[in-house]
């Protein structure tokens, strides 16, 4: 997930779209039971702003597949996260910008911030429905599927 920004200024562009594919490590979703299923997919606009600080405009989408935290059953959530960074090559970021994301010889790597938006934008549960009952905390029965018998 490069971005060569030495390419776009050779081309005589300032503004460049682009779409990448990307496999992040099993340890980005800290949902039990639930993965990112396929690729995470990332597209959107770099502009170079001056020789030496870029603006990335893209949306990054993934969908988590697992169990419901609610009932248990099967579940997939989409999520999509629209982001506009700042990037500086290295050496040049202004004080007060020990944080921002860095860049050198010219090329980006996204690598690191779509993990962090990954992780920003990881929900706290997935869900079967939007009304799923759950399950009983008597009985455990599975309440979209039977009525259970307890007492409550």
């Amino acid at each position: 997930m490069k971005i060569d920004l030495v390419k776009l200024q050779k081309k005589g562009k300032s503004k460049e779209s682009f779409s990448f594919r990307y496999q992040p490590e099993t340890r980005a979703v800290s949902i039990p039971n639930v993965e990112i299923y396929g690729e995470v997919e990332v597209e959107g606009e770099v502009e170079l702003i001056t020789r030496n600080e870029a603006i990335v405009d893209y949306t990054v989408r993934y969908t988590l597949k697992g169990s419901c935290s609610r009932c248990g059953d099967d579940a997939t959530k989409i999520v999509e996260e629209a982001v506009v960074e700042k990037f500086y090559e290295e050496g040049y970021a202004p004080s007060g910008e020990e944080d921002a994301y860095l860049y050198k010889n010219g090329v980006i790597d996204l690598a690191k911030s779509v993990d962090d938006i990954i992780s920003l934008s990881m929900p706290m549960q997935i869900i079967c429905k939007e009304d799923c009952l759950g399950l009983c905390s008597s009985c455990g029965c599975n309440l979209n599927k039977e009525k259970c018998n307890c007492e409550k």
